[in-house]
């Protein structure tokens, strides 16, 4: 076996965390290709698969989940250390959390324009659907998914997405109508783990009632979109989803939207921060372009 170039072990560990090659190659400024090509390489070197791809996901094999564990605290290391050079260099630090979902489909693929426009700053984007506590974690902004109301903080609406109630068409076939948010209780409601999004939508309607709400959030928690996804599809129960995820299952038929309500316009996404955050010149550079983006 020859010399590993360690750029293929990199490359892994950033596809790994992304969870897409996409993603990877804008973090890395690379092509698609370049990541493929490199994936493939440590895995022909290594002697074994390091990703399963089923459409247009990747999951780690129990072997890649090892090297990875591995791996991934010592590039981390690397990757502080090198963020210390850089704002010793003169470069102005900003760490923005993003829920992983957005910060993989909607946020990512749009840095690049950010970093040619402020070549000066040093962004990070943590995905993590955690509430941050700004006091005592080291984070600037965060970008989270709600009505805007946070105490304490300042919250600037970027967009509202396209929310959808999807269920198998089997069971929707034989189940009862939702023709009014309350009815979906009928159904098992499956959750996104850390997005009480049913509670939200049921509470925006006006229904307050504690026992139509504990029902709502009784249902099993998912971590990851695709096994949600999967598991309605299954026929488990409904799930309340963004219409860019659903749609690609409604399309290939093992999906169907099961609600005609609306959700209101003011759940949406928010960029949010402490007051005095904003106030910085970097915060405010970045409040700029992505309300910019957003309103494209």
């Amino acid at each position: 076996m020859g010399k590993l170039d360690p750029t293929l072990l990199r490359t892994f560990v950033e596809v790994a965390r992304q969870g897409d090659e996409t993603a990877a190659a804008e973090r890395m400024s690379l092509s698609n290709a370049d990541i493929n090509r490199r994936v493939k390489a440590l895995e022909l070197h290594l002697g074994y698969p390091l990703f399963e791809r089923r459409g247009g996901d990747l999951t780690m094999t129990p072997k890649a989940r090892l090297l990875f564990d591995h791996l991934d605290a010592g590039f981390a290391a690397a990757d502080r250390a090198e963020l210390r050079q850089r704002e010793a260099a003169g470069r102005q630090r900003l760490i923005v959390s993003a829920l992983g979902t957005f910060a993989k489909g909607w946020l990512t693929p749009r840095l690049a324009g950010f970093t040619r426009a402020h070549p000066e700053v040093a962004l990070r984007v943590d995905a993590d659907f955690r509430l941050i506590d700004f006091d005592s974690e080291r984070v600037d902004l965060a970008i989270r998914h709600g009505f805007g109301s946070y105490p304490g903080l300042e919250s600037i609406r970027l967009f509202a997405p396209e929310m959808l109630v999807v269920g198998s068409p089997e069971l929707l076939s034989v189940g009862p109508s939702i023709d009014e948010p309350a009815d979906s209780i009928a159904y098992h409601l499956l959750q996104a783990e850390g997005c009480p999004y049913w509670r939200m939508w049921l509470r925006a309607n006006g229904i307050t009632n504690p026992e139509t709400l504990r029902l709502a959030s009784s249902g099993p928690n998912f971590a990851r979109n695709r096994d949600l996804l999967e598991a309605t599809a299954k026929g488990s129960g409904l799930a309340l989803v963004e219409a860019d995820l659903a749609r690609p299952e409604i399309e290939a038929g093992r999906l169907a939207t099961a609600a005609k309500t609306q959700w209101p316009d003011s759940f949406a996404y928010y960029l949010v921060g402490k007051p005095t955050a904003f106030k910085t010149r970097v915060a405010a550079a970045f409040r700029d372009w992505i309300v910019k983006e957003a309103r494209h």
